[in-house]
C-alpha cells in the first residue's frame, strides 16, 4: 500500500530478499587441543607457572 492509497487497496507484492548466510561455525575442536598442548609444554618448560597456565587454559576452554 502507497502513502495516500485509499483503505483497502491492493498492497504490492513483496519484494524478494537475499538468503541470509548462516552464522560462522565455531571454531575447530584440534585448535583447541593444539592450543591445549602449547600451554602444558609452556608450563612444563617452566616458561608459565601453574597460575599462568590455569588461566590461559580457562580461556582457550571458554571460561
Amino acid at each position: 500500500m502507497t502513502p495516500g492509497a485509499p483503505f483497502g487497496a491492493p498492497m504490492a507484492p513483496p519484494v524478494p530478499t537475499a538468503p541470509v548466510p548462516p552464522p560462522a561455525p565455531a571454531p575447530p575442536q584440534v585448535d583447541m587441543v593444539e592450543q591445549l598442548k602449547k600451554l602444558g609444554e609452556l608450563r612444563d618448560a617452566g616458561i608459565l607457572t601453574e597460575e599462568e597456565f590455569a588461566a590461559q587454559k580457562a580461556k582457550v576452554l571458554g571460561g
